[in-house]
């Protein structure tokens, strides 16, 4: 539900760009990569997953995931906020992406089938050695 949600935000923003452009409104959308937040230490290490969860066979990925300790490096919120703030001061709008692995997500969104997408995207979470 997270990437869900995240992706009908983007298209909401998007046709709110289309409909608000004739009244000279524009409208920016954010696609964050990986940045590293205090909201990475907050997950508790006693993360756990209800006994009866369909996920729990691989809970503690998730957690790690969770707690930022998957390996992925992620973008200094500094550098962050300064690039956005940068593109937002230039009267940037449409669809910026930012943080790391932004750049290399957006190529593999417009350039390549999705079912590759999709398995790159399993390899890391635990969804790709799940057994269901």
């Amino acid at each position: 539900l997270y990437a869900g949600s995240k992706c009908a935000v983007t298209m909401i923003s998007d046709t709110l760009g289309l409909e608000l452009a004739p009244f000279h409104v524009k409208v920016l959308t954010v696609l964050t990569g990986a940045v590293k937040t205090n909201g990475l230490n907050t997950t508790s290490k006693s993360f756990s997953l209800p006994q009866d969860s369909l996920y729990k066979e691989i809970e503690e990925t998730i957690a790690a995931r969770a707690r930022g300790e998957d390996g992925t490096p992620r973008m200094d919120p500094s550098v962050y906020a300064e690039s956005v703030v940068s593109d937002v001061l230039k009267g940037k709008s449409g669809q910026i992406w930012k943080g790391a692995y932004a750049g290399f997500a957006k190529i593999m969104r417009d350039w390549f089938p999705t079912s590759l997408t999709d398995s790159l995207s399993q390899k890391g979470t635990g969804l790709d050695t799940w057994k269901k």
